[in-house]
Protein backbone atom coordinates (compact mmCIF):
# COMPACT_ATOMS: atom_id res chain seq x y z
CA UNK A 1 0.00 0.00 0.00
CA UNK A 2 1.20 3.37 -0.90
CA UNK A 3 2.59 6.18 1.97
CA UNK A 4 -0.18 8.13 1.57
CA UNK A 5 -2.56 5.60 2.78
CA UNK A 6 -0.55 4.31 5.81
CA UNK A 7 -0.18 8.71 6.65
CA UNK A 8 -3.78 9.36 6.27
CA UNK A 9 -5.16 5.95 8.46
CA UNK A 10 -1.63 7.43 10.92
CA UNK A 11 -3.54 10.91 11.05
CA UNK A 12 -7.27 9.45 11.65
CA UNK A 13 -6.13 7.09 14.09
CA UNK A 14 -4.70 10.08 15.99
CA UNK A 15 -7.82 12.71 15.62
CA UNK A 16 -9.97 9.34 16.93
CA UNK A 17 -7.75 8.86 19.75
CA UNK A 18 -7.93 12.55 20.89
CA UNK A 19 -11.96 12.90 20.32
CA UNK A 20 -12.74 9.43 22.42
CA UNK A 21 -10.33 9.71 25.12
CA UNK A 22 -11.67 11.47 27.99
CA UNK A 23 -9.26 11.42 30.93
CA UNK A 24 -10.21 12.00 35.09
CA UNK A 25 -11.52 15.77 35.52
CA UNK A 26 -9.39 17.48 38.22
CA UNK A 27 -11.23 18.95 40.97
CA UNK A 28 -11.31 22.78 41.54
CA UNK A 29 -13.16 22.86 44.79
CA UNK A 30 -11.11 25.02 47.00
CA UNK A 31 -8.65 26.53 44.39
CA UNK A 32 -8.39 30.28 43.39
CA UNK A 33 -9.51 31.11 39.30
CA UNK A 34 -8.84 34.33 37.68
CA UNK A 35 -10.57 35.24 34.92
CA UNK A 36 -10.20 38.34 32.74
CA UNK A 37 -13.17 40.13 31.21
CA UNK A 38 -15.42 38.09 33.80
CA UNK A 39 -18.39 40.84 33.97
CA UNK A 40 -20.05 39.89 30.61
CA UNK A 41 -19.87 37.28 27.81
CA UNK A 42 -18.46 33.71 28.01
CA UNK A 43 -16.17 35.34 30.98
CA UNK A 44 -19.36 35.27 33.07
CA UNK A 45 -20.46 32.27 32.12
CA UNK A 46 -17.27 30.55 33.32
CA UNK A 47 -17.10 32.13 36.46
CA UNK A 48 -20.45 31.19 37.75
CA UNK A 49 -19.43 27.66 36.77
CA UNK A 50 -16.26 27.61 38.89
CA UNK A 51 -18.40 29.41 41.79
CA UNK A 52 -20.69 26.23 41.38
CA UNK A 53 -18.08 24.21 41.08
CA UNK A 54 -16.45 25.09 44.35
CA UNK A 55 -14.02 27.36 43.17
CA UNK A 56 -13.49 30.70 44.06
CA UNK A 57 -13.21 33.32 41.17
CA UNK A 58 -10.98 36.67 40.98
CA UNK A 59 -12.87 38.85 38.56
CA UNK A 60 -10.66 41.42 36.78
CA UNK A 61 -12.67 43.72 34.33
CA UNK A 62 -11.99 46.84 32.68
CA UNK A 63 -15.73 47.49 33.75
CA UNK A 64 -16.33 46.18 36.86
CA UNK A 65 -20.05 45.51 37.43
CA UNK A 66 -20.98 45.82 40.76
CA UNK A 67 -24.52 44.12 39.47
CA UNK A 68 -22.87 41.29 38.12
CA UNK A 69 -20.44 41.22 41.23
CA UNK A 70 -23.40 40.48 43.20
CA UNK A 71 -25.25 38.32 41.22
CA UNK A 72 -22.70 35.83 40.90
CA UNK A 73 -22.30 36.39 44.78
CA UNK A 74 -25.42 35.07 45.47
CA UNK A 75 -24.35 31.48 43.95
CA UNK A 76 -21.93 30.06 46.71
CA UNK A 77 -21.98 33.41 49.08
CA UNK A 78 -19.69 37.03 49.09
CA UNK A 79 -16.29 34.66 49.64
CA UNK A 80 -16.75 32.80 46.54
CA UNK A 81 -16.18 36.19 44.16
CA UNK A 82 -13.17 39.07 44.35
CA UNK A 83 -13.44 41.86 41.53
CA UNK A 84 -11.69 44.07 40.39
CA UNK A 85 -11.22 46.72 37.68
CA UNK A 86 -8.11 46.90 35.59
CA UNK A 87 -6.57 47.73 31.92
CA UNK A 88 -4.84 44.50 31.31
CA UNK A 89 -3.44 46.55 28.50
CA UNK A 90 -1.46 48.50 30.92
CA UNK A 91 1.60 46.39 32.19
CA UNK A 92 2.03 48.41 35.46
CA UNK A 93 -1.50 48.25 36.09
CA UNK A 94 -1.25 44.47 35.72
CA UNK A 95 1.96 43.51 37.73
CA UNK A 96 0.70 46.11 40.74
CA UNK A 97 -2.99 44.38 40.69
CA UNK A 98 -1.15 40.56 40.59
CA UNK A 99 1.28 41.40 43.36
CA UNK A 100 -2.00 42.90 45.23
CA UNK A 101 -4.15 39.81 44.79
CA UNK A 102 -1.26 37.42 45.92
CA UNK A 103 -1.25 39.49 49.33
CA UNK A 104 -4.89 40.08 49.84
CA UNK A 105 -6.71 36.90 48.45
CA UNK A 106 -3.54 34.16 48.10
CA UNK A 107 -2.25 31.91 45.98
CA UNK A 108 -3.55 31.53 42.16
CA UNK A 109 -4.37 28.37 41.01
CA UNK A 110 -5.41 29.02 37.67
CA UNK A 111 -5.00 31.87 35.55
CA UNK A 112 -7.57 32.22 32.14
CA UNK A 113 -6.71 35.35 29.92
CA UNK A 114 -10.58 35.59 28.27
CA UNK A 115 -10.77 39.96 27.68
CA UNK A 116 -11.05 40.97 24.52
CA UNK A 117 -11.35 43.65 21.78
CA UNK A 118 -12.11 43.94 18.37
CA UNK A 119 -12.09 47.04 16.18
CA UNK A 120 -13.72 45.36 12.43
CA UNK A 121 -13.12 46.88 9.42
CA UNK A 122 -10.84 47.00 6.28
CA UNK A 123 -7.38 47.76 7.55
CA UNK A 124 -6.95 51.18 5.84
CA UNK A 125 -9.96 52.45 7.96
CA UNK A 126 -9.14 50.80 11.12
CA UNK A 127 -7.94 54.02 13.72
CA UNK A 128 -4.07 53.67 14.99
CA UNK A 129 -5.59 53.83 18.23
CA UNK A 130 -7.77 51.04 18.15
CA UNK A 131 -5.04 48.59 16.44
CA UNK A 132 -2.46 49.39 19.15
CA UNK A 133 -5.76 48.65 21.12
CA UNK A 134 -6.37 45.61 19.96
CA UNK A 135 -3.33 43.93 20.26
CA UNK A 136 -2.52 45.26 23.96
CA UNK A 137 -5.45 43.62 25.24
CA UNK A 138 -5.83 40.70 22.96
CA UNK A 139 -1.76 40.01 22.69
CA UNK A 140 -0.04 42.36 24.86
CA UNK A 141 -1.96 41.65 28.28
CA UNK A 142 -2.04 37.79 29.04
CA UNK A 143 1.65 38.31 28.42
CA UNK A 144 2.18 40.71 31.42
CA UNK A 145 -0.41 38.43 33.04
CA UNK A 146 1.38 35.55 32.44
CA UNK A 147 4.59 37.07 33.50
CA UNK A 148 2.86 38.18 37.06
CA UNK A 149 1.60 34.59 37.45
CA UNK A 150 3.95 31.92 35.85
CA UNK A 151 7.31 32.19 38.20
CA UNK A 152 5.02 31.05 41.35
CA UNK A 153 3.19 28.71 38.93
CA UNK A 154 6.96 27.48 38.12
CA UNK A 155 8.47 27.26 41.80
CA UNK A 156 5.30 25.45 43.14
CA UNK A 157 5.09 22.94 39.82
CA UNK A 158 1.39 23.71 40.33
CA UNK A 159 -0.37 25.66 38.20
CA UNK A 160 -2.72 26.28 34.73
CA UNK A 161 -2.61 29.52 32.30
CA UNK A 162 -5.43 29.17 29.59
CA UNK A 163 -6.02 31.85 26.59
CA UNK A 164 -8.77 32.32 24.95
CA UNK A 165 -7.85 32.84 21.29
CA UNK A 166 -9.72 32.33 18.55
CA UNK A 167 -10.39 30.38 15.48
CA UNK A 168 -8.79 33.50 13.74
CA UNK A 169 -5.76 32.14 14.87
CA UNK A 170 -5.74 29.69 12.07
CA UNK A 171 -6.95 31.40 9.50
CA UNK A 172 -7.09 34.95 7.80
CA UNK A 173 -10.26 37.37 7.28
CA UNK A 174 -11.98 39.57 5.76
CA UNK A 175 -12.25 43.14 8.02
CA UNK A 176 -10.33 41.42 10.76
CA UNK A 177 -6.89 41.84 9.98
CA UNK A 178 -5.85 43.60 13.45
CA UNK A 179 -8.21 40.74 15.50
CA UNK A 180 -6.36 37.54 13.09
CA UNK A 181 -2.85 39.45 13.84
CA UNK A 182 -3.56 39.63 17.87
CA UNK A 183 -4.93 36.12 18.12
CA UNK A 184 -2.09 34.49 15.33
CA UNK A 185 0.58 36.16 18.31
CA UNK A 186 -1.07 34.90 21.43
CA UNK A 187 -1.65 31.55 20.24
CA UNK A 188 2.26 31.30 19.17
CA UNK A 189 2.97 32.93 22.93
CA UNK A 190 0.45 30.52 24.49
CA UNK A 191 2.57 26.95 22.51
CA UNK A 192 5.93 28.68 23.24
CA UNK A 193 5.07 28.79 26.79
CA UNK A 194 4.07 25.12 26.77
CA UNK A 195 7.47 23.82 25.58
CA UNK A 196 9.78 26.42 28.27
CA UNK A 197 7.29 24.28 30.52
CA UNK A 198 8.00 21.27 29.17
CA UNK A 199 11.61 22.11 28.73
CA UNK A 200 11.84 23.14 32.19
CA UNK A 201 10.01 19.55 33.18
CA UNK A 202 7.30 21.17 34.88
CA UNK A 203 4.51 18.69 34.41
CA UNK A 204 2.38 20.03 36.67
CA UNK A 205 1.90 23.42 35.09
CA UNK A 206 -0.33 23.20 32.50
CA UNK A 207 -2.05 25.48 29.49
CA UNK A 208 -4.46 25.50 26.95
CA UNK A 209 -5.35 27.40 24.69
CA UNK A 210 -9.07 27.85 22.97
CA UNK A 211 -9.98 28.60 19.83
CA UNK A 212 -13.80 29.09 19.13
CA UNK A 213 -15.51 30.61 15.78
CA UNK A 214 -17.85 33.35 16.56
CA UNK A 215 -19.66 33.11 19.79
CA UNK A 216 -23.15 34.80 20.31
CA UNK A 217 -22.26 36.74 22.94
CA UNK A 218 -22.75 40.50 21.59
CA UNK A 219 -19.13 41.14 20.74
CA UNK A 220 -19.27 40.03 17.04
CA UNK A 221 -22.96 41.58 17.20
CA UNK A 222 -23.97 41.20 13.52
CA UNK A 223 -21.71 38.85 12.10
CA UNK A 224 -23.36 36.59 9.47
CA UNK A 225 -22.77 33.27 9.03
CA UNK A 226 -24.12 30.43 6.30
CA UNK A 227 -24.90 26.68 6.67
CA UNK A 228 -24.69 24.54 9.54
CA UNK A 229 -20.76 23.94 8.83
CA UNK A 230 -19.76 27.69 10.05
CA UNK A 231 -22.79 28.46 12.59
CA UNK A 232 -22.18 30.53 15.16
CA UNK A 233 -21.72 29.00 18.41
CA UNK A 234 -23.62 29.67 21.83
CA UNK A 235 -21.73 30.72 24.81
CA UNK A 236 -23.05 28.06 26.81
CA UNK A 237 -22.10 25.14 25.23
CA UNK A 238 -18.69 26.77 24.22
CA UNK A 239 -18.24 27.69 28.09
CA UNK A 240 -19.26 24.05 29.16
CA UNK A 241 -16.25 22.85 26.54
CA UNK A 242 -13.80 25.12 28.00
CA UNK A 243 -14.50 24.14 31.71
CA UNK A 244 -13.91 19.93 30.46
CA UNK A 245 -10.62 21.14 28.73
CA UNK A 246 -9.59 23.19 31.78
CA UNK A 247 -10.40 20.55 33.80
CA UNK A 248 -8.99 17.82 31.70
CA UNK A 249 -4.87 19.68 31.24
CA UNK A 250 -5.96 20.02 27.85
CA UNK A 251 -4.01 21.41 25.69
CA UNK A 252 -5.94 22.44 22.86
CA UNK A 253 -9.14 23.15 22.00
CA UNK A 254 -10.61 24.08 18.58
CA UNK A 255 -14.70 24.56 17.99
CA UNK A 256 -15.96 23.33 15.93
CA UNK A 257 -13.35 20.30 16.70
CA UNK A 258 -13.17 19.75 13.18
CA UNK A 259 -11.67 22.99 12.15
CA UNK A 260 -8.42 22.99 12.24
CA UNK A 261 -8.03 19.32 10.34
CA UNK A 262 -9.95 20.91 7.43
CA UNK A 263 -7.75 23.90 7.95
CA UNK A 264 -4.54 22.06 8.19
CA UNK A 265 -5.74 20.02 4.67
CA UNK A 266 -6.58 23.25 2.59
CA UNK A 267 -3.22 24.51 3.36
CA UNK A 268 -1.35 21.47 2.71
CA UNK A 269 -3.39 20.36 -0.52
CA UNK A 270 -5.40 23.56 -1.98
CA UNK A 271 -3.63 26.04 -3.42
CA UNK A 272 -5.01 29.52 -2.12
CA UNK A 273 -7.43 30.45 -5.13
CA UNK A 274 -9.24 27.21 -4.22
CA UNK A 275 -8.80 28.32 -0.67
CA UNK A 276 -10.27 31.62 -1.26
CA UNK A 277 -13.37 30.10 -3.04
CA UNK A 278 -14.37 27.73 -0.18
CA UNK A 279 -14.66 30.78 1.79
CA UNK A 280 -16.62 32.81 -0.54
CA UNK A 281 -18.89 29.79 -0.53
CA UNK A 282 -19.50 29.35 3.48
CA UNK A 283 -20.06 32.21 3.51
CA UNK A 284 -16.80 33.60 5.74
CA UNK A 285 -15.30 36.16 3.53
CA UNK A 286 -18.59 37.97 4.20
CA UNK A 287 -19.31 37.29 8.08
CA UNK A 288 -17.62 40.76 8.76
CA UNK A 289 -19.82 42.89 6.45
CA UNK A 290 -22.82 43.70 8.73
CA UNK A 291 -20.68 43.92 12.43
CA UNK A 292 -21.97 46.32 14.51
CA UNK A 293 -19.81 44.38 17.38
CA UNK A 294 -20.77 45.57 21.70
CA UNK A 295 -17.80 47.85 21.91
CA UNK A 296 -15.90 49.63 19.05
CA UNK A 297 -12.37 50.12 19.88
Amino acid sequence: MSFWFYFFTFIAGLVAFNVLYKPTPKSVKGKRVLITGASSGIGKLMARKFIQMGAQVISWDYNKSEAVHKELASIAGEESIVSYAIDVSDKDQVYELAARVKKEVGKVDIVINNAGVVSGGNSWEVKDESIEKVMKVNTMGPMWITKAFIKDFVDADSGHLVYISSMASTLGTNKLADYCASKWGIFGYAESIRLELGALGKKNVHTTIVCPYYINTGMFDGVTSIGLMMKILQPEPVVDSIVEAILTNRHELYLPAWMPYLTFLMRAFLPSYIRDMSNDILGVSKSMDQFKGQRRV
